[in-house]
């Protein structure tokens, strides 16, 4: 640490299911070996805990809270190239143990022992790939799809989609698409949707959309709504919604 310049330092204190609530004081001493006559200072710490305590990821009720992209090329510049396969499954750990789930939408399936790693976290929905990344053009302010194009995301779903099966993953798997795009694009959701059904029953279609309203046999099985609109669509949108089974 260069003269003059102040330096965080975090500290992690493990507290015990069986510790009792209160109010704790202790000292953090620091030992610096490049300081003759000055090596060693002590801080005080206090630690109030609470009777309360919140639950791992993997006994909360938390879904698809967080999305980020966790792929080595997102993290070389700043690590180096073998820096992510070395050290992903701390990253997961970390997400995990604070409660955010490391799922990710992306064009391509991530690899399959990173759904079975983050399962076994409680991370308990699995993104296969984003469906908007197969467009080949936009018409009319709405992404277009061949039928080149639906081939080749739905050739490309398959293996993902087998394995996760036969890991017994298949229940909490998703294609996503279609963000926060207009209503006018209810044809497109329509028919990139019901091909992923028809071609794998039972695999799950996800889509942020905020539309006032959504026809519940749109092949949709899980409606993301914008946190800010609860209120002005009213409670009955969402009941009108999951009372068919959908979520």
């Amino acid at each position: 640490v260069p003269a003059n310049t102040a330096q965080p330092i975090w500290i992690s204190c493990s507290v015990s299911t069986e510790a009792v609530a209160g109010h704790y004081n202790s000292q953090v001493w620091f030992h610096l070996d490049l300081l003759p006559g000055e090596e060693t200072f002590c801080f005080g710490l206090h630690l109030e805990i609470w009777n309360a305590s919140i639950p791992s990821l993997q006994h909360s009720e938390i879904g698809a809270a967080w999305r980020g992209l966790w792929r080595p090329e997102d993290f070389e510049d700043y690590y180096g190239t073998d820096y992510w396969q070395k050290n992903k499954q701390k990253w997961f750990e970390l997400m995990a143990k604070h409660r955010t789930p490391p799922d990710m939408v992306q064009k391509y399936p991530r690899p399959l022992e990173d759904f079975i790693a983050i399962s076994k976290m409680g991370t308990r929905w699995f993104c296969i790939l984003d469906a908007r990344s197969y467009a080949s053009k936009q018409e009319a302010g709405c992404a277009a799809y061949t039928d080149s194009d639906l081939k080749v995301m739905l050739d490309t779903i398959e293996p993902t989609w087998k394995a996760l099966k036969a890991h017994g993953l298949d229940e909490w798997s998703y294609v996503y698409g279609f963000d926060e795009v207009p209503s006018t694009c209810e044809p497109v959701l329509r028919r990139v949707f019901g091909a992923v059904k028809r071609a794998f029953p039972g695999l799950k279609t996800m889509a942020a959309i905020n539309w006032p309203k959504v026809a519940s046999d749109l092949p949709l099985d899980v409606w993301v709504l914008q946190y800010q609109l609860f209120d002005e669509f009213g409670p009955a949108a969402s009941q009108n919604w999951t009372k068919t089974g959908k979520q």
